[in-house]
């Protein structure tokens, strides 16, 4: 079956209760994971869930490769609609070194969005935002709406080194350079000859 943007998906949770979630990008960024849209709310199978109004708010980002997903059983695909949030999505993803995988803090954290290049955090509060980058098993999509997180072991975010560019430097050294240039331009006159001619 051929997977499209705007694509809707229905999960099984447990009892009897479904969720639902919204294929919105693939990144080429991760592996070309399928970003998705996931609501955090649990359903029974006969609402009537609307799609035409959802909010980024409504539910979480994850990235996803939702073949797997289908080919487990976890969920299948109901419709489709008008993507709920088009790109540039408004999500920036994080992913930590795999050397730090089984540490409980790591300083070594990548960020990026969908599409874009990753690079380190220019600021904690850029880290703390963001979503965890990883491609999620489908089985921990359904862990996070039941349970509102992740049951897989992975690293906190840790401390990130801020940038501070100081201008105090930059300033004095503009300051006496200026100052030079203005002590040169007393000292030297200017000839008929237009040659310039100094003290």
């Amino acid at each position: 079956m051929r997977r499209r943007i705007g694509d809707i998906y229905r999960l099984r949770l447990t009892n009897g209760k479904v969720g639902y979630m919204q294929h919105l990008a693939n990144d080429l960024s991760q592996l070309g994971g399928n970003v998705v849209l996931v609501l955090s709310g649990k359903y029974l199978p006969t609402e009537d869930i609307s799609f035409d109004h959802l909010s980024v708010h409504d539910g979480f980002f994850a990235h996803v490769f939702l073949e797997a997903g289908e080919t487990l059983g976890i969920w299948e695909r109901v419709k489709s609609g008008r993507p709920a949030v088009r790109e540039p999505l408004p999500i920036v993803w994080s992913i930590y070194s795999h050397k730090d995988r089984m540490l409980e803090t790591s300083e070594n954290w990548q960020v990026w969005r969908t599409n874009e290049q990753m690079h380190a955090p220019f600021s904690q509060k850029e880290l703390d935002d963001s979503e965890l980058g990883l491609v999620i098993n489908p089985t921990q999509i359904v862990q996070r709406i039941e349970h509102s997180r992740y049951s897989f072991r992975h690293p906190r975010k840790g401390r990130v080194i801020e940038f501070r560019p100081t201008t105090t430097f930059p300033w004095r050294l503009g300051a006496r350079l200026l100052l030079g240039l203005k002590r040169i331009a007393r000292r030297t006159t200017w000839r008929p000859n237009n040659r310039w001619r100094g003290p």
